[in-house]
C-alpha cells in the first residue's frame, strides 16, 4: 500500500478540521496515512499512524513577558485587558495588529516548522513515502515545501481557508504583500492545490498561475451521524 504523509494539527485551535476524517477513510482507495502533528494535548484514538513533535509558540516569549495565558491568543489577551471593543476597529487594535503580524510572519505556528522537519527528514530517510498532503495551518505548507525540494515528493496543498487571499485578513497592506509573495513562492513547488469552494478555486487559479486546482467541498463522516439517533416526533 502507498504511504501519504499529512502535515496538519490533529487537535490545536487553527487546525484543519477534515484533516482526521481524510486521513481516517484513505486506506479505502489504497494509501496508508501518516499524519504528522504537534504533540496533542489530548491522546486520540486515531484509526491511523500519527508522529508528534515538539512544539515551540512564537508568541510564548512575550505572553510570558506580559504574564498572559500562554494558551490564548495574545491578540485577544491584549483587547480584554485593556477593555478594547471588540465591534470597533481602534487605533490601539490596529496597533497591536500590526505588531503582532510582525512578530508572528508567516503564522502564529512557526515554531513547529524545525520540529516537523526534523521528524518529517528522519520518516522520509527510513521510509518510502509516495505523496505529501499539506493541511492548515499556513506553516504546513512551508514545511511541505521544504521536504519537496530536498526528497521531490508530489504534494498536494489542501487549503481550507485561503491564504493571502483571506477575506479575514487583518495584518494591512504591507503585510498582505508580503504574504502574497511568500505563498506564490510557497506554493510555486507544490504539484496540485485543492480548496473548499468554486470561488476560491478560481482566486487561486488567478494566482498561481498554470497550477492544478481542484474543488474537494467539506463534507461528514457518515460514522458520526445521528450518535445517538435524534428522537423524532410524529409531526
Amino acid at each position: 500500500m502507498k504511504k501519504v504523509l499529512i502535515i496538519g494539527y490533529i487537535s490545536r485551535p487553527g487546525g484543519s478540521y477534515r484533516l482526521a476524517p481524510l486521513a481516517k477513510y484513505l486506506h479505502e482507495f489504497g494509501w496508508q496515512p501518516i499524519v504528522l502533528t504537534p504533540q496533542l494535548h489530548e491522546k486520540l484514538e486515531p484509526q491511523f499512524r500519527v508522529i508528534e513533535t515538539n512544539y515551540r509558540d512564537a508568541l510564548g516569549f512575550w505572553k510570558k513577558l506580559i504574564r498572559f495565558n500562554p494558551d490564548e491568543l495574545l491578540k485577544e489577551q491584549v483587547k480584554e485587558r485593556f477593555g478594547i471593543n471588540y465591534d470597533k476597529k481602534s487605533v490601539i487594535d490596529h496597533t497591536i495588529s500590526f505588531l503582532v503580524g510582525i512578530v508572528s510572519y508567516p503564522d502564529y505556528e512557526r515554531g513547529w516548522k524545525s520540529f516537523a522537519i526534523k521528524a518529517s527528514s528522519e520518516l522520509l530517510q527510513n521510509e518510502r513515502i509516495d505523496a505529501m498532503i499539506s493541511c492548515r495551518p499556513v506553516t504546513s505548507a512551508i514545511i511541505a515545501a521544504k521536504l519537496k525540494e530536498r526528497y521531490d515528493i508530489p504534494w498536494l496543498a489542501d487549503y481550507t481557508d485561503l491564504w493571502s487571499q483571506n477575506s479575514g485578513y487583518e495584518y494591512g497592506p504591507l503585510r498582505e504583500l508580503l504574504d502574497r509573495r511568500l505563498e506564490i513562492k510557497t506554493l510555486s513547488k507544490a504539484d496540485a492545490m485543492v480548496t473548499i469552494s468554486h470561488p476560491w478555486v478560481e482566486k487561486l487559479r488567478e494566482l498561481h498561475q498554470g497550477k492544478p486546482v481542484y474543488l474537494i467541498t467539506h463534507g461528514f463522516d457518515p460514522e458520526e451521524v445521528n450518535k445517538p439517533p435524534a428522537k423524532l416526533t410524529a409531526k
